[in-house]
């Protein structure tokens, strides 16, 4: 049981930390900085095939996923629109 909360721990981390590196990866294409794009798109590669291969082997990992996949882009986002002095917006689900 230990084993498995501890998996699900690293799976939400995983998702988690998968989302902020996309926020990087992204700005490093946009800016045409090829190698650090590089270097990213392998960890995104790599975390993803984890997170993939632990869900498939308990489907039940695929909440702690999408809660840290979640959260990696809240927390991603809302650090990019403060280092970019935007002001907050009103988050709504559908418009």
């Amino acid at each position: 049981m230990f084993h498995d909360l501890l998996l699900g721990a690293l799976v939400f981390v995983s998702a988690a930390l998968t989302d902020v590196i996309w926020v990087l990866y992204i700005r490093r294409t946009s800016h045409g900085q090829a190698v650090g794009a590089a270097f990213y798109g392998t960890i995104i590669y790599g975390l993803g095939a984890y997170i993939t291969i632990e869900y498939v082997k308990n489907p039940w990992f695929l909440a702690p996923a999408a809660f840290g996949g979640f959260l990696g882009t809240y927390f991603a986002v809302k650090k990019e629109a403060a280092k970019a002095g935007m002001k907050p917006q009103r988050d709504r689900v559908v418009s």
